[in-house]
């Protein structure tokens, strides 16, 4: 994967508040997912998608014949491998992929992957598994959530100030949100094009205590917040069936695209080429 572009390090030379800016290189993920958009979709099986996939059988699966607006998947399969929770679901026109840590029991802070990056290249070598059980994917697309825990709600808004430019007169605002979206070329013969959708904001956890035993919630409410980067690289509908050699193309610029975000951690990361 190649990664050498300029960074743009004019964030991470000033501070805002009491926290220094620096790249997002070292930020953790709290979710990657990968989807597979198909007009075939429901004729596939979670989980022998989630075997195929994993290598292993599930540790839990349920199945629809006719999804409902809340519940809109025909399929479902997840496990827990190592540390990590693979779920697979099934959608009559779309196939999700989405890993994440598996819960740490008794922490307040929310579970995060570390090394998304390694992770997302482990993914994308192997989405050729789930791609050759469906023969009309005409969409790809890879999103991860990264996140920086803050000791504060105005920590977090100073950081995502930082990321997109912003002085803020106060940090003590709420709701601070942001996206942009920048389209690429995939390459300069297929036609395709490759949206970069970010979206920069910060998030709250809430943690309570339930005590089963007496079946009541215990006077505990633990509150934690942090500045995330949903970052949604994926590309624009294609007319054509995507053949595998193209697949492997685009996912190959997803995860690049994807780490080029990562390790800049700034808007400028869309504009350098």
């Amino acid at each position: 994967m190649d990664c050498k572009r300029p960074i743009n390090n004019a964030f991470s030379r000033q501070k805002w508040g009491t926290i220094a800016w620096h790249s997002m290189s070292n930020w953790d993920a709290m979710s990657i997912q990968m989807v597979w958009f198909a007009s075939d979709a429901r004729r596939a099986n979670a989980a022998k998608l989630y075997s195929t996939f994993v290598g292993t059988d599930p540790d839990s699966f349920q199945s629809s014949k006719v999804p409902t607006p809340p519940i809109p998947n025909l399929s479902a399969a997840s496990g827990n491998v190592g540390d990590r929770t693979y779920s697979v679901t099934v959608q009559p026109s779309r196939v999700d992929l989405v890993v994440q840590r598996a819960n740490d029991v008794g922490s307040d802070l929310p579970d995060l992957l570390s090394n998304p990056d390694q992770i997302i290249l482990e993914l994308a070598s192997k989405a050729a598994l789930i791609g050759a059980e469906l023969s009309s994917v005409s969409r790809l697309a890879l999103v991860t959530t990264l996140y920086r825990p803050t000791d504060s709600h105005a920590a977090a808004n100073e950081i995502v100030a930082g990321m997109v430019g912003l002085e803020l007169p106060r940090s003590d605002v709420t709701d601070l949100a942001f996206q942009v979206n920048a389209r690429v070329p995939l390459d300069s013969t297929s036609g395709v094009v490759v949206n970069r959708f970010l979206k920069f904001g910060v998030a709250a956890f809430h943690s309570v205590t339930f005590d089963f035993a007496n079946q009541a919630i215990a006077n505990r409410n633990v509150e934690t917040f942090g500045a995330n980067l949903v970052v949604d690289v994926n590309i624009v509908p294609h007319f054509q069936p995507l053949t595998p050699e193209l697949q492997s193309q685009i996912w190959t610029k997803l995860a690049d695209e994807t780490a080029v975000v990562r390790s800049t951690g700034t808007l400028g990361s869309l504009w350098h080429a």
